[in-house]
Order: C-alpha cells, then sequence, then structure tokens
C-alpha cells in the first residue's frame, strides 16, 4: 500500500505541494507498520510546516492519511511502468513524464520528457501514439471536472500494463498568457521559464553559494517575514535542492520571483517545485548579461565566496532594494528582466539589516 500524506493545509493560501512527505508500506513490513505510518503523521509536525501555518494564520487540524493500492508491474516491489502529471496552467496544459524508478518521489525528481497539450488535447512536439491518447484523454478529463474560478486542474497518474490509474487531482493557479514587451534594457538572458505573470519586485535576496542553516536560516525566515514581494536570485543547486540538506521553499514564502544563475546543471526543475513557483511566482533559469551593474554586484560577491571557501557575515545572504521589472510567459519561454528606477543598489548582508 501507499501511505500517503494529506493535511487539510497543504494546499490554502497558496499551495505547497511535497510539503509533507508519503511512504510505502509492503506485506513484510507488517511488524514496523506503526512506524511507517506514525513517520507520515508526525511530517505535520516538522518545525518548517508549523512555522508556515503560524504565518498563514492556518488551523492547527493534524495529519489525515490517504491509503491506496500500490499500482505496480512488479509484484515485490513498487514498480509501476510510468509515472507523470497533467497540469492545466494556461492557454495550453503541461503533460510530463517522471522517473518512475522513483514513484514516490517522482515529483520531487526532474521530469524525464515534458510536452505542451492544446485545448484539444493535440500535442505540440514530436511524440508517439501512446503520448498522443494519453494527452487526448486527460484533457478531456481536466475539462469535465468542476469549474474552478482561475484555477485549472493538475492530474497526477501512474500507469501499468493494464492502464492508467489517477491518482489525484488538486485545482491550481491558472493564468493566461503575458505579452513580453521590451519596454527597457532587457539585463537577464533567459534560457528556461517557469510560470506566466508581469510583476515589478521591490528588491533583490543574493544567495551567492551555500543554503543557510542555524541562526543564518533564522536570519532569513524574519528577511522573508518583513521583505513581501521580493527577489530570490541563486545558483540552481541552492534553488532545487538537489545537494541534499533544507529545503530554501519550505522556510521562505514571501518571494514573487526566482533568478537561477550560475552554476547550471542540465535539469529541468522538478514538478513540485514548479508547481509551486506557478502559484503567482515566476522563475527564470540563465545569466544576466555581460557588463550589467547587477550582474556585475552578483559576480563579485559570488567570486569573494569562492575565494575565501566559507559563508560568514560578509559572503551569506545579501539585500540590495533594487527593483525589477520582470515578465515572464512559460509556453513561450521568454523572460524579461529590468531596472525599475534604471538604477542598482548595493547589496548588504542581511544580518546587519
Amino acid at each position: 500500500m501507499v501511505i500517503r500524506s494529506n493535511a487539510p493545509d497543504e494546499d490554502l493560501k497558496f499551495r505547497f505541494p511535497g510539503m509533507y512527505v508519503s511512504d510505502s508500506l509492503r506485506h513484510t513490513d507488517v511488524d514496523y507498520s506503526r512506524v511507517i505510518i506514525q513517520r507520515v503523521l508526525k511530517n505535520y509536525d516538522r518545525s518548517s510546516a508549523k512555522m508556515r501555518r503560524q504565518r498563514l494564520g492556518l488551523p492547527e487540524r493534524g495529519m489525515c492519511l490517504l491509503v491506496q493500492e500500490s499500482i505496480s508491474d512488479d509484484e515485490r516491489h513498487f514498480a509501476p511502468a510510468y509515472t507523470g502529471v497533467f497540469s492545466d496552467v494556461s492557454d495550453k496544459a503541461l503533460l510530463l513524464f517522471n522517473q518512475a524508478s522513483a514513484p514516490l518521489e517522482s515529483m520531487q525528481k526532474p521530469p524525464r520528457v515534458k510536452f505542451w497539450v492544446n485545448e484539444y488535447g493535440k500535442i505540440d512536439d514530436s511524440h508517439n501514439e501512446f503520448e498522443a491518447d494519453l494527452a487526448y484523454r486527460l484533457r478531456k478529463l481536466a475539462q469535465h471536472l468542476p469549474k474552478i474560478s482561475g484555477k485549472g486542474w493538475e492530474i497526477e497518474f501512474v500507469g501499468k500494463n493494464d492502464g492508467t490509474y489517477v491518482v489525484q487531482t488538486t485545482p491550481i493557479f491558472k493564468k493566461g498568457r503575458a505579452i513580453i514587451s521590451q519596454t527597457g534594457e532587457n539585463i537577464f538572458d533567459a534560457k528556461e521559464v517557469i510560470g506566466t505573470n508581469e510583476m515589478i519586485v521591490h528588491g533583490i535576496l543574493y544567495l551567492p553559494q551555500n543554503k543557510p542553516s542555524g541562526h543564518e536560516l533564522e536570519k532569513l525566515v524574519e528577511f522573508d517575514v518583513n521583505h513581501p514581494n521580493y527577489c530570490l536570485a541563486a545558483p540552481h543547486l541552492v534553488i532545487t535542492n538537489s545537494s541534499g540538506g533544507i529545503s530554501l521553499f519550505d522556510y521562505i514564502i514571501g518571494l514573487s520571483a526566482v533568478l537561477d544563475i550560475g552554476q547550471r546543471c542540465d535539469t529541468p526543475f522538478a514538478p513540485h517545485l514548479a508547481q509551486f513557483l506557478r502559484e503567482g511566482r515566476v522563475a527564470m533559469n540563465g545569466k544576466f548579461n555581460n557588463g550589467s551593474a547587477l550582474g556585475n554586484l552578483c559576480l563579485e560577491l559570488h567570486e569573494r565566496v569562492i575565494m575565501s571557501g566559507k559563508e560568514d557575515i560578509m559572503f551569506g545572504p545579501h539585500y540590495s532594494p533594487t527593483r525589477l521589472v520582470i515578465r515572464a510567459d512559460e509556453i513561450s519561454n521568454q523572460g524579461y528582466v529590468a531596472l525599475a528606477d534604471g538604477k542598482v543598489n548595493e547589496f548588504v548582508p542581511i544580518r546587519s539589516l
């Protein structure tokens, strides 16, 4: 069986997929079943989850469990033939096929392949007959689910030799296309875009290298509470949490945009992280233009970290009140970043704020 976390607060205020863990329970685990079930239940009391509920004013209701039969082609292991997600995020929907080798963690891993699906259920890019048929059926299913203003539907699925099974449906933030007008100098070369929106952010939080911990993490949370609507700029490994340790997005919720800069790995954002960012936010992977004042400042901070080999008050999280105009359209994969006031302000360590 699959023992899935099903907390009442996970999708309130804004969606936070992947905040709680799930687990599997095999017949050989019967002597440890209480331990496995308690492990899922106790996720509700994680410090980051409790902090999020307090900040959003959500009541303490406890954890529910969703117990499902495992969908597998292998009786001895939880190994579905395929797994994925259909996300109706804009004028088109995303169809992702995830890593079937990690079924419970597949939404936290980079997808194996991605397609855009139009309103008629047709895939834009090259595909095979199975992918085309599944895209059509999932589009029809999404269209028959209840209509919710401002929301689309996300449908998680797994499959084995006798067909495809829907394991979860969730309302998600849905926004129309954005027109990426060039009303100033674009200072960022975007390679990958997540989310669709137009915004002005009121400052930039820059994490040069490592993820904060201990007292520095407490200071980061304090910063996040007091600085709504800011842009996070950080290397890919810090944002995606692919190097392990804490996830920044367990603790910071006030950001409006993410710029994924430097140390790029050739892996896309995981579905859970991408959907978290699409909840009114945007993200771009790329780099600042050569010679841009903001890019030079970030590069200088990053090089000082590399030279020092450590992060102390001078090399930890830094903040600049520089305001940015940000426009993003995920379907066309276009991004635009410009200085809202035409000027760049210096970065200062958040410990000194």
